[in-house]
């Protein structure tokens, strides 16, 4: 079946419209890109053989219709919008990458740019206070404000850098309850994943394997240099308080029922070191203490 055979002319354009404007072999929903050759003739969504496409795939009206955005209409939504196709919309003029899924509360459509370049997003900056620095240990110190009216203290030097984001806080989901300071990153396809304040002023990137160990592990949002350090795994444990379930009131330390007496156990390499049963929880404990500042040295916490 030849062109001349279809429902159009070959002077008018695959869309069936004589006053379209779209450049011929590229999509009609505006994105201007180039669509592919009809490999066969369809006279109900206007395929010519030889001919380009009219839309390329998920392009199509009924798509757009399905989206929050108007055909032929920035990705921003501004129809008076003067940032050319795919550019990132802060001003950059740096290409955008495209959007790997649709979202309505970010103008995404799966398949096209988006509308800004990751971490060039209008954000709003937290307001830089001119508060008085006080001293901890001789060392000068600013308080950085988090949500639920709850504060993180951090050494002077490193406040102007830190209030470049927003700090939120993150009520951790252990058996201590523990609170943190946290952002979040946002990546290319709009997931995120947390950025701990405590690990990015160690300079500790997100999959990476050190931990960042509070040195005082009662005050979590204390993430002046000086009470943060870099362990691993094992160490960081050696560090953590006793759990919230704990009923004898000393870290390690158990009432044994069978005997009748009061036990202390310690960790050390992933096993369980007994340390004895005692008559009197207070010396179970003791024996406890002493183990602690042999097997975990600089991390114990007693």
């Amino acid at each position: 079946m030849t062109p001349t055979q279809t429902t159009l002319p070959l002077s008018i354009c695959i869309c069936g419209d004589l006053d379209c404007k779209i450049t011929f072999g590229t999509c009609h929903c505006g994105c201007q890109q180039e669509t592919k050759m009809c490999r066969f003739n369809n006279k109900s969504k206007r395929w010519v053989k030889g001919q380009p496409l009219q839309f390329l795939k998920g392009h199509t009206d009924k798509v757009k219709q399905k989206t929050f955005l108007e055909l032929g209409k920035c990705i921003c939504g501004d129809p008076k919008c003067t940032i050319p196709y795919g550019l990132c919309h802060c001003g950059c003029k740096e290409k955008s990458p495209i959007s790997k899924k649709t979202w309505k509360g970010r103008n995404a459509i799966k398949g096209e740019p988006a509308r800004f370049i990751e971490g060039h997003a209008a954000r709003i900056t937290p307001i830089i206070e001119d508060a008085v620095p006080f001293k901890i240990d001789g060392v000068y110190c600013r308080l950085i404000p988090l949500t639920q009216g709850m504060y993180a203290i951090v050494d002077e030097a490193d406040y102007v850098w830190l209030m470049q984001w927003k700090w939120c806080v993150y009520k951790s989901a252990n058996e201590c309850c523990t609170y943190y300071a946290v952002r979040n990153s946002p990546n290319d396809n709009f997931s995120h994943h947390p950025i701990p304040m405590h690990r990015f002023i160690l300079g500790l990137e997100y999959g990476d394997v050190d931990q960042a160990d509070h040195i005082n592990c009662f005050n979590t949002l204390d993430n002046r240099r000086a009470n943060l350090r870099i362990s691993d795994t094992t160490e960081q444990a050696c560090n953590k308080r006793k759990n919230s379930t704990n009923t004898s009131g000393y870290k390690r330390v158990s009432w044994d029922k069978e005997r009748g007496k009061w036990v202390a156990v310690i960790g050390f390499r992933r096993k369980t070191i007994f340390l004895g049963r005692f008559e009197r929880k207070e010396d179970a404990y003791s024996a406890y203490c002493e183990a602690a500042k042999l097997y975990h040295g600089e991390f114990s916490r007693v």
